[in-house]
């Protein structure tokens, strides 16, 4: 066969894909630097499991990570500066601002909704003429992988300091806070809300 026009059909298979399975493409784009990081770290330390550890870390804790971004970086989010009535200088401050918090939540972001699509998904295998049993039990799925996920983290790595002077019943709020789902999409809505307010 021709190599040039094994390339073309090569590049219309591709293309074709591309806009079939749009999302897999972004998915792979975002967690390409991971995966590449990962596996150069699990062959110096001699361990294929890395990776895959990795991965499955970066998928799940995609909430926690937004929540931290937006806990730990919003004065580099909001502009140092305040729109005065010109609408140039509004559409300058909200476009610097949208551009801003894109940049820091989109990978997350991205990776929450991601998890939710594979889970729809594999629901879906079983039963796709049932879309609202589906959508809640990806849902459910992802509630308690996120649950599970601290739970774990805060009894492997003891990951927050429970503040000594609190009584039993406080003690058990400050964790139900520490491990409670979707913390970080909450934030971000709350987050945008009182930017704009």
């Amino acid at each position: 066969m021709n190599p040039i026009l094994y390339l073309i059909r090569l590049g219309g298979r591709f293309t074709l894909f591309f806009f079939r399975k749009w999302y897999i493409v972004i998915t792979i784009l975002i967690l390409l630097p991971s995966i590449i990081s990962s596996i150069q770290e699990g062959i110096e330390q001699k361990n294929p499991l890395i990776p895959i550890y990795d991965l499955g870390m970066m998928s799940i804790s995609a909430d926690q990570s937004l929540y931290d971004e937006l806990q730990n970086n919003t004065d580099e989010i909001i502009p140092n500066f305040k729109p005065d009535n010109k609408i140039l200088n509004k559409i300058d401050y909200w476009g610097r601002f949208a551009w801003n918090l894109g940049k820091r939540v989109f990978v997350n972001l991205w990776m929450i909704i991601f998890n939710f699509m594979v889970f729809y998904w594999f629901f879906g295998l079983t039963n796709k003429s049932k879309e609202g049993r589906n959508l809640l039990l990806a849902f459910l799925t992802m509630v308690f992988l996120q649950i599970f996920i601290r739970l774990l983290l805060l009894v492997i790595t003891n990951d927050i300091e429970i503040p000594g002077e609190l009584n039993l019943y406080s003690k058990m709020w400050f964790i139900i806070k520490f491990i409670m789902p979707f913390k970080g999409v909450y934030s971000l809505i709350k987050f945008i809300i009182s930017s704009i307010v």
